[in-house]
């Protein structure tokens, strides 16, 4: 498994993480928006045993479009998001893809929140697309049946299974 390191802008606090990430989301909601000051944010979840970080981070607890927080560690020097906890998801590191400043690194599998997505930033494709954040899911298990499971905001999907997703009304 590679490692992959990310770091802020002075490279003072980094993040040292194991293999690939879960699930590499990009989201056009106003909070990332604001956050990345870009037209949306990108970042790689990691489960919390295959991350290290290192150096001193500040925190700042943001809440989103939908309520769901997260605590985001950033350079005290610089200002760069190094990382952040999403508290609906407790055992899951994400970083700022930008942050690792590799340009092979694995491409986005979701994007949230189009309906705010700015109307020149092209569609992606072979990802899977949400006018909102994705609400419910649909689980396929290996033997094909079928398990519904809920969500709550931008949630955390682990590779090893297929999912589908529909909004609820």
């Amino acid at each position: 498994m590679p490692d992959h390191l990310a770091s802020c802008s002075c490279g003072k606090p980094t993040v040292r993480v194991r293999g690939e990430p879960d699930r590499v989301p990009i989201c056009h909601c106003l909070a990332c928006q604001k956050r990345s000051g870009s037209a949306f944010g990108a970042q790689a979840r990691f489960a919390t045993q295959t991350v290290t970080t290192e150096g001193q981070s500040k925190q700042y607890l943001r809440i989103g479009d939908e309520g769901s927080s997260a605590r985001f560690h950033f350079c005290p020097e610089c200002g760069s998001t190094v990382f952040c906890f999403l508290n609906d998801v407790p055992d899951v590191v994400a970083v700022p893809v930008g942050a690792f400043a590799d340009p092979s690194f694995p491409p986005p599998s979701v994007s949230g929140y189009e309906e705010r997505k700015h109307r020149w930033a092209g569609p992606s494709d072979g990802i899977e697309h949400f006018d909102r954040a994705a609400r419910r899911a649909v689980l396929v298990a290996p033997n094909g049946s079928f398990k519904p499971k809920p969500l709550r905001g931008s949630t955390y999907f682990r590779r090893q299974v297929q999912w589908t997703a529909s909004r609820d009304g």
